[in-house]
Order: C-alpha cells, then structure tokens, then sequence
C-alpha cells in the first residue's frame, strides 16, 4: 500500500487520516504531555522546497498605437523645435537690421549736432570778434561811480 493508504500510488495520499488517529511527534503519541525540550532553543524553520519566484520584470511589448503616438510625438517635437530655431534666427536677423539702422541714425544724429555745434561756435567767435573791435575803436568816458571809482563806458 502507498503513503496515503489507497493502492492508486498516489504519494501524498488523496483521503486525509483519520481524525481520530493519534499524530505520533518525536516517536510518541502523547500530545497532552508536550513539553519542549531543549530550554528556550527553537527548531529552524524549513526553507520551502518550492523554487523561488523571478522577481525580473517581463518585456511586454507596447501596443501598436501607444508606439506610433510616441514616434508622432517625437517628430513633432522635431518640427516645433526646428521651427522654434528657425524663428529664433529670425528675430535675431531682425534684432541685427534694426542695431545696424539704429547706429546708422545715430551717426547721423551725432553729424548733425556736431555741423550744429559748429555753426554756432563760428557765430560765437565772429560775435566775439565783432564785440572785441567795437571795445578797442569806440571812444570811451570815464565816469565816476558813486564809490568813487572810474569806470570807462563806450559811447
């Protein structure tokens, strides 16, 4: 007969035991007077004899149309970052154009308040030069002041 009592060889025995049946632990059927012996040491615990699970993830392959959206994605991005570029050289071609006109105007500027500048110093000297010719040539007085200082006045 097999382990579980039937013939069928079946190994781990399909019809449990009895209820009844004593459990014989350590050679002996006496449950009642179980005591542990050994003091305080505890009996390992079995490892399981079942092999341990692969904790690895497993690949799964991305569905058909996720992949497509991530390619679309990326050429999307591709193009608004080229065009982000693109835009970018033309605001830089502008912001150019508009230092070149802007310096241009100011040279301009500048030559004009320079030729202004000018002109107004030939008028200052020439106002000067006059001024200075009428003081030597014009016949002077002298006047006494109340103070009693002689001034020269043009007359």
């Amino acid at each position: 007969t097999g382990l579980g009592g039937g013939d069928s060889g079946d190994l781990f025995g399909s019809s449990p035991a009895p209820a009844d049946a004593p459990v014989i632990v350590n050679g002996t059927a006496d449950l009642e007077s179980f005591e542990m012996l050994g003091g305080d040491e505890v009996a390992p615990v079995p490892e399981s004899t079942t092999p341990a699970r692969s904790v690895t993830p497993v690949a799964r392959e991305e569905p058909e149309k996720i992949r497509l959206w991530r390619e679309e994605q990326v050429k999307r991005m591709e193009e608004k970052d080229k065009l982000e570029e693109q835009a970018k050289e033309e605001l830089r071609e502008k912001a150019k154009g508009e230092l070149e006109e802007w310096y241009k105007q100011h040279e301009e500027q500048v030559a004009k308040t320079r030729q202004a500048n000018r002109s107004a110093e030939k008028e200052l000297v020439k106002k000067e030069k006059f001024d200075f010719f009428v003081a030597i040539t014009a016949p002077k007085h002298r006047v006494l002041s109340q103070g009693g200082q002689a001034k020269f006045v043009c007359g």
